[in-house]
């Protein structure tokens, strides 16, 4: 066992609201056990923070009680995760992870426990998320008597964070399972997470005001925020010319927005279909991003989507766009998103 773990971080303040982002410190190995007091965690600052990309939240210090011996091992794992609505820049890999997390070899005039060796690093990369990794202890100096670990959110493009503008309402949201979202509420969420690149150019031949006649009573900014997803045809509405804007939303229609944005992949399986309209983007959706259905294998698509529903699709849409292109189409082929 690290002998460290279970932490919570840094209380960062977005202006949009005040929001505490959390980064979690933790053993894997042992969920739930207490460090015992081995060594502590410190935030070196706690800035202020907007929602957006590469946002800097400083550094987190791992290191150990001054006279007390960290039994630090081999094989010894650490994990670090980010809060909900927060994530990379890009996953950590092998060859980045030390943009992510740092050793020093001496620690004010003591060595550091944890060094690099002869062709091995210090610690290294067992596995990475868009919002977490698994580091574990690679080579360690058994005569030193410190230790030391920074991890720093700094790296642009890399430990930078991106904060998703739903973080102010991902406590609230979490575990909701009965409050219902409407279409309009889940657009306006959507489209301030989603890239230009995944909402694609206008190509509707009718403007937002032509096509639908019952958007008269949305504010003008709330229709410039959604007018993307229409000129797209991301959003198509109802026959009779109907946004329905105040209308619960669907999982059938919000797995179809979230597939369209993301890309056309049909995979099928579940045991009640998915709405023939939205078929291909629905299962890719349900299948890639979330592999998300029920445990009997239904899809129930006709269902109001939950705002914890709501939270997690969002989530997963946010969270992939940390991961490369490349990781995109790997994890696409191999059926992980």
């Amino acid at each position: 066992m690290f002998g460290l773990l279970a932490f919570l971080l840094v209380a960062v303040q977005p202006v949009l609201a005040d929001v505490d982002i959390r980064v979690t410190i933790s053993d894997p190995d042992h969920p739930g056990v207490q460090s015992g007091g081995y060594t502590t965690a410190v935030a070196s600052d706690t800035p202020t923070v907007s929602a957006g990309d590469n946002r800097v939240l400083g550094t987190i210090t791992i290191t150990g009680k001054p006279g007390v011996e960290a039994p630090v091992k081999v094989g010894d794992r650490i994990k670090i995760a980010l809060s909900s609505g927060v994530a990379f820049m890009k996953v950590p890999t092998g060859d980045t992870y030390r943009q992510y997390v740092t050793w020093p070899r001496e620690v004010g005039q003591a060595s550091n426990k944890i060094c690099d060796g002869p062709g091995q690093p210090g610690m290294i990369l067992d596995c990475a998320t868009p919002h977490s990794m698994i580091l574990r202890v690679n080579h360690v100096d058994s005569s030193a008597s410190a230790l030391l670990l920074r991890f720093n959110f700094e790296q642009e493009g890399y430990s930078c964070v991106r904060i998703a503008p739903f973080i102010e309402i991902t406590d609230q949201w979490s575990g909701d399972n009965v409050s219902k979202v409407s279409r309009f509420e889940f657009f306006k969420m959507f489209v301030r997470i989603a890239p230009k690149s995944y909402i694609g150019q206008k190509i509707s031949p009718q403007t937002m005001e032509e096509k639908f006649s019952d958007i008269k009573a949305l504010e003008p900014l709330d229709k410039e925020l959604i007018r993307p997803l229409i000129d797209s045809l991301l959003v198509h509405g109802y026959v009779g010319g109907l946004l329905k804007p105040q209308a619960n939303i669907t999982r059938n229609e919000a797995f179809a927005l979230a597939g369209r944005s993301f890309g056309y992949i049909s995979t099928g399986g579940f045991r009640d279909g998915v709405a023939v309209w939205g078929d291909a983007s629905i299962n890719y959706a349900a299948r890639r991003i979330l592999y998300w259905g029920y445990p009997d294998g239904m899809f129930r698509g006709q269902n109001e989507l939950t705002r914890a529903e709501a939270l997690e699709l969002l989530e997963n849409c946010f969270e992939s766009q940390s991961m490369s292109d490349a990781d995109r189409l790997q994890g696409q082929a191999l059926g992980f998103m």
